[in-house]
């Protein structure tokens, strides 16, 4: 086994959680299933979904790429204007989110002028998508089904929605019939 693979094993052996540590320090196998698991998903096809825990937007960072999404490319003034009326943040904090967000790859930076331009390096439509499958596995268990049934109690539900719902349904059930 080379020297980068068994690092990239031990990395990923230290980020397990406790459980599935526990089951492979006690199988004879640890570095063979650790290295198929990552062989697997290294050749997963990449649509740059954020499922690492570091790479998903803080709330305060989520707050920015809404103001960013809905507003385009903005400088930090106006980021700090267009949201001291929903979470009033000093100029220097909103500047300091945003160059964190910047060396985390969330948001790029046009430095060519004097004002800092700031623009979402990621998609609305891929931070949701990240951001519901860590919290499907982690408060519902992997269990998607869970999620939707919480979710559509939690709160009523517009006539609008349902339908969209229904045919979101017919065209998975649709797709799963033709496999």
């Amino acid at each position: 086994m080379t020297m980068i693979l068994k690092s990239q094993i031990l990395y990923r052996a230290k980020n397990c959680d406790s459980n599935e540590l526990r089951f492979f320090q006690n199988n004879e196998t640890f570095y063979e299933q650790l290295r198929t698991k990552m062989i697997v998903e290294n050749n997963k096809p990449r649509d740059k979904i954020m499922t690492d825990r570091q790479s998903l937007p803080t709330d305060a960072e989520l707050e920015i790429l809404n103001v960013l999404w809905a507003n385009g490319p903005s400088t930090v003034k106006d980021v700090h204007q267009l949201l001291s009326g929903k979470s009033p943040r000093g100029y220097t904090t909103v500047l300091k989110i945003l160059q964190i967000m910047s060396e985390k790859g969330l948001v790029s930076r046009d430095e060519s002028q004097r004002a800092h331009i700031y623009t979402p390096a990621i998609e609305i439509k891929q931070t949701q998508q990240s951001m519901v499958i860590h919290l499907v596995n982690k408060v519902f268990d992997g269990s998607a089904g869970s999620l939707i049934m919480q979710a559509l109690s939690s709160r009523p539900t517009s006539k609008e929605e349902l339908a969209e719902i229904r045919k979101l349904l017919d065209e998975m059930e649709g797709r799963r019939d033709d496999k």
